[in-house]
């Protein structure tokens, strides 16, 4: 019998809030127990472990070909439980890091073929697990070189959109009820966007963290302030989504124009780019624009059309899309 590790109920219940099953819960409870053995190893407890640890622990998975996503992403989830906010967000940038690339070569065979998957990324070297977002945007430009000289736009556009970070359909269960239970889709929308805010306010309250950042009352007034954050407005047969800044605070303090969107942009991928002088393109977007879609898509059984509308990769102070809605959306 395995042992518990501390805090284990309240790990479980955030990967069974991500629609995890069992089986994979009990998988990475396993994969923290060894990276807690890990940390006695080095003579490091837990509560005094720090982000160096972390670093040791990814070199080590990576040193002996250990370096594989369902290690990283398990101790990952398991410091944001902790509330260990720079080992999180360090691992999160390896978690929807590198095994991205995989995953949008296995959408451009799904979706070009074969022999253009090929072309694409035939040669190209891809980043192992484990590497960091300083290495990501060389890779980020040349996979989106390869395929703007290989692939039409229609084509580019519906890889990219892809759900690239394996979201389960069971997370979005709860808003297809909402929908249903709802007598329109604005309504729908309406009661999405409060519900959001009752639950940032009930995080607020309990001084708990919301995914890795604690909820303030200028961030829950910004969220409040416009529906599309966190939700999406219905304008004519689109609906429209605006990110939110991954870094709030940093954004709102920032004057520099380069240096906010960097805060602003969430994309472990591309971000740096920004401070490089030299952004990813903004069609690489369709990317976030597709991870923001995908509650939709399962509301409405089928893949939805998104457009960038504005992107911090091309000068805009946010990042907003339009979902282009079924032709049967009426009919509710």
């Amino acid at each position: 019998m395995r042992p518990n590790i501390p805090h284990e109920d309240k790990y479980r219940e955030l990967l069974k809030h991500r629609g995890l099953s069992e089986q994979v819960i009990e998988k990475a409870i396993q994969l923290c127990n060894e990276y807690l053995e890990f940390l006695e190893l080095n003579n490091v407890t837990l509560e005094d472990s720090r982000l160096d640890d972390v670093k040791k622990y990814v070199k080590s998975l990576m040193d002996s070909g250990h370096n594989t996503l369902d290690r990283i992403d398990a101790v990952c989830m398991y410091t944001n439980t902790l509330g260990y906010l720079d080992q999180y967000l360090y691992l999160a940038q390896m978690v929807g890091g590198s095994p991205l690339y995989q995953s949008y070569l296995a959408r451009t065979r799904e979706i070009a073929g074969k022999e253009a998957a090929d072309k694409v990324f035939g040669s190209m070297t891809l980043p192992p697990v484990g590497s960091t977002a300083e290495e990501f945007p060389e890779y980020t430009r040349e996979m989106m070189n390869r395929i703007t000289t290989e692939l039409c736009k229609e084509d580019r556009v519906k890889i990219l959109a892809g759900n690239h970070h394996n979201r389960p359909p069971k997370s979005f269960e709860e808003k297809r009820r909402l929908y249903e239970e709802s007598k329109t889709l604005d309504e729908f929308l309406k009661r999405d966007h409060e519900g959001v805010i009752e639950l940032l306010e009930t995080h607020m309250r309990d001084g708990r963290l919301w995914y890795r950042k604690m909820v303030t009352q200028e961030f829950l007034d910004y969220i409040k302030s416009d529906q599309e954050r966190l939700s999406a407005r219905r304008i004519g047969d689109k609906l429209y989504i605006k990110q939110i800044p991954y870094e709030f605070e940093e954004y709102l303090a920032e004057t520099d124009p380069e240096k906010k969107r960097y805060h602003f942009c969430h994309c472990h991928l591309a971000r740096r780019s920004i401070l490089e002088g030299d952004p990813v393109p903004s069609e690489f977007c369709h990317c976030s624009g597709g991870y923001l879609k995908q509650p939709y898509d399962y509301i409405f059984g089928e893949e939805l059309e998104v457009e960038v509308v504005q992107s911090a990769m091309a000068g805009d102070m946010e990042c907003r899309f339009a979902v282009k809605l079924p032709e049967n959306w009426r009919e509710k």
